[in-house]
């Protein structure tokens, strides 16, 4: 029997080296870091970094921070997670997963001047406010 060329044996090479082009980008962004590296940077930042990403929230700018169980991407690896929001809609929205929770929530109201209320924070209301 002669030996023919099939679409699969075709594409074999081109798959494969995507699916190596892919571990090695996973491989990237997760070097050096099994988890999110959460920090405070000099009182005035926190410092989110996951792999070589690595993004600044100004402390001023957190509205509230809040636990959520939401799935969707992000530099948290545990569903376990605190929301940051900055703003309004989904993009002033980041995702955490601090390993120290309590120290995180802590180190946050010392440095940003947000209030605690069990494992949320919230902007403290300006004097004669209410909702």
């Amino acid at each position: 029997m002669a030996d023919h060329i099939t679409p699969a044996s075709i594409t074999d090479p081109f798959r494969e080296s995507l699916l190596s082009l892919n571990n090695n980008l996973t491989s990237l962004m997760m070097a050096g870091s099994p988890n999110s590296v959460t920090r405070l940077q000099s009182g005035d930042y926190l410092v989110i970094r996951f792999g070589v990403i690595r993004s600044r929230v100004k402390l001023g700018e957190i509205r509230e921070v809040y636990p959520a169980r939401n799935p969707i991407a992000s530099p948290a690896l545990s569903l376990n997670r605190f929301a940051i929001c900055t703003g309004d809609g989904p993009l002033k929205m980041t995702l955490i997963s601090p390993a120290d929770r309590d120290g995180f929530l802590a180190a946050l109201v010392a440095n940003s001047g947000l209030v605690r209320e069990g494992d949320r924070l919230l902007q403290k209301q300006a004097p004669g406010k209410s909702d």
